[in-house]
């Protein structure tokens, strides 16, 4: 698929320009995890209304620890399929 291609391009750019792009980008994904602890979800699903087995879908990316979606667990698997990460 040529979205795949371009986008493996890209990341190996990024990779070879930066050699801390990954030790990075994993750090900020564990400072933003736990920032965002601290911050209640909703009581249910932001897509189906559903009250179990919630989770946080942090939407786009995890630059911003405050901005996530309450989803349950179903709705947050459909989620990372639509966007193929």
């Amino acid at each position: 698929d040529v979205v795949n291609k371009k986008r493996s391009e890209l990341r190996r750019k990024k990779v070879k320009q930066d050699s801390n792009y990954w030790k990075r980008l994993y750090i900020d994904k564990d400072k933003t995890r736990k920032e965002s602890a601290r911050i209640p979800m909703l009581f249910s699903c932001e897509k189906c209304n559903r009250k179990e087995n919630l989770e946080k879908h942090h939407h786009k990316g995890y630059l911003n620890p405050k901005i996530f979606l309450t989803l349950c667990r179903t709705c947050h698997r459909k989620e990372h399929r639509k966007y193929k990460y």
